[in-house]
């Protein structure tokens, strides 16, 4: 392993075991805690030191997925919550922009299956509350791994 493969692994594992605690409060409790998005915010300097992200696209990934988060919240009439629209905004810092759109429409796709699958078989009504941050978890995890990757391939088909 290449030193910065080894760091992209350690990056990995300490974003893997905040994002799986914050999705499991978001699923129990239906809030995610603002200091543990802000401490996922704060280390994002990580990636940014080792080189895994450019300060421009953390930038540019935190106000554009942020960003996005919030006008879906002012359209939705807080269909979306003010922690979805934070966890979004700290992990544009991890991910940067490509991986950012990766990240939510993987998370987008994720959690419309979800939705719909548990309309169908009658366990929600879709006036239902259903926590987002799951599936933002999973779409950042997914994304930090695989996202750029997956943005470039994309937009090689063209």
């Amino acid at each position: 392993m290449m030193a910065n493969d080894m760091e992209k692994v350690i990056g990995g594992i300490w974003l893997g075991y905040w994002l799986w605690r914050l999705a499991c409060i978001d699923r129990q409790l239906g809030v995610l805690p603002n200091r543990w998005v802000l401490l996922l915010a704060v280390s994002a300097v990580y990636p940014l030191g080792c080189g895994l992200v450019d300060f421009a696209a953390a930038v540019q990934g935190s106000v554009c997925g942020g960003g996005a988060l919030w006008f879906l919240r002012c359209l939705s009439r807080s269909g979306i919550g003010w922690g979805d629209v934070k966890l979004t905004a700290a992990m544009g810092l991890w991910l940067g922009w490509q991986a950012m759109a990766v990240a939510l429409g993987v998370a987008f796709f994720l959690g419309g299956i979800v939705a719909g699958i548990l309309v169908l078989r009658a366990a929600y009504r879709p006036s239902d509350k259903l926590p987002f941050g799951p599936f933002l978890a999973m779409g950042f995890f997914g994304a930090y791994w695989f996202g750029v990757a997956c943005w470039r391939w994309y937009w090689s088909l063209c």
